[in-house]
């Protein structure tokens, strides 16, 4: 990794705003800045009440697929109303195109903005 310099925007969770956590560079070669995740409806389990739980979610803008290395999350609570916990409840992905090939398509987990739980879904991930 080349040397460079990083601008932190947290450290601890407790320098982010409310339900947003700090997500840290993974070691300390890395470069990249600390940055909190924001979007999401938890930070940590105890924001989840009872029996509910804080678990990461690609968090795309509307209209785009989380896609492969999708670098934006955010974090979301899992409840009773959940339709899956992980990729592994879900369904095979199958292509939208017909003449597409099943390579390259994954099914996901994710939390659903729109229907306020997680659930399943597919995204794509193709060499360039």
């Amino acid at each position: 990794m080349d040397p460079g310099c990083s601008y932190d925007e947290c450290f601890t969770d407790s320098h982010c705003p409310s339900l947003s956590p700090c997500l840290c560079r993974t070691s300390a070669a890395d470069n990249t800045a600390n940055v909190c995740l924001r979007g999401g409806n938890c930070a940590v389990d105890a924001d989840c009440g009872p029996g509910g739980y804080c678990s990461p979610s690609p968090s795309p803008p509307a209209g785009h697929d989380p896609g492969c290395g999708y670098a934006n999350y955010a974090y979301y609570c899992h409840t009773k109303t959940d339709t899956c916990i992980n990729a592994s409840d879900c369904p095979a992905a199958v292509p939208p195109d017909p003449q597409d090939t099943v390579e390259g398509w994954f099914p996901i987990c994710a939390y659903d903005q729109t229907l306020k739980h997680w659930g399943c879904g597919q995204s794509a991930c193709f060499p360039p």
